[in-house]
């Protein structure tokens, strides 16, 4: 049970962290009752349908989404200057759907990249992050172009994939063959 615990609480204690207006209090409180939760619920655990973290993840949204609604009802009152301004500034700025949807597309990304394989991860990253060109994976894996071409096609296949089942799974919709 140690190891579990080590193996899962840091990464389940920093996706709850990011969520709660970095409150480490709430995010500690909410840490401690999911991975209570999870080991009375441990039998309900299916690796078919995910890994560990994921599944942990999953039953923190509640708790998060009721954590975030409690931290914005005792967030202070802005002062009738700060609503003018807020007011004048509203057309030049999203609409906080835009920033959600965003937000949640940018979850689901991170989330997605986590759960894939590592050789994956990190092809992934030095493609679309740091922006490598082929020949730098290459050079950085000791290989050749034609072995990093495949590699990162089936990179781009295996995140698809996963994004795709978060998404599903996140709206409760079946996954796409």
């Amino acid at each position: 049970m140690r190891r579990w615990f080590d193996a899962n609480a840091d990464g389940l204690f920093a996706f709850v962290y990011a969520r709660v207006n970095q409150n480490r209090e709430v995010a500690r409180d909410i840490t401690q009752q999911v991975l209570e939760q999870a080991l009375r619920q441990i039998k309900k655990f299916d690796p078919d349908r995910g890994e560990m973290p994921t599944w942990l993840r999953m039953l923190a949204l509640n708790p998060i989404r009721k954590a975030q609604k409690q931290l914005s009802r005792e967030a202070p009152m802005p002062g009738e200057e700060a609503l003018h301004k807020q007011w004048a500034d509203a057309g030049s700025r999203e609409l906080p759907s835009e920033t959600l949807a965003r937000a949640e597309t940018r979850d689901l990304v991170d989330e997605a990249l986590q759960n894939l394989p590592d050789h994956y991860r990190t092809v992934l990253r030095s493609r679309y992050v740091a922006d490598a060109s082929l020949a730098d994976i290459a050079s950085e894996q000791n290989s050749s172009i034609s072995t990093v071409k495949p590699l990162l096609h089936r990179a781009r296949e295996a995140f698809r994939e996963e994004f795709q089942r978060l998404s599903a799974v996140r709206h409760r919709m079946p996954v796409a063959p």
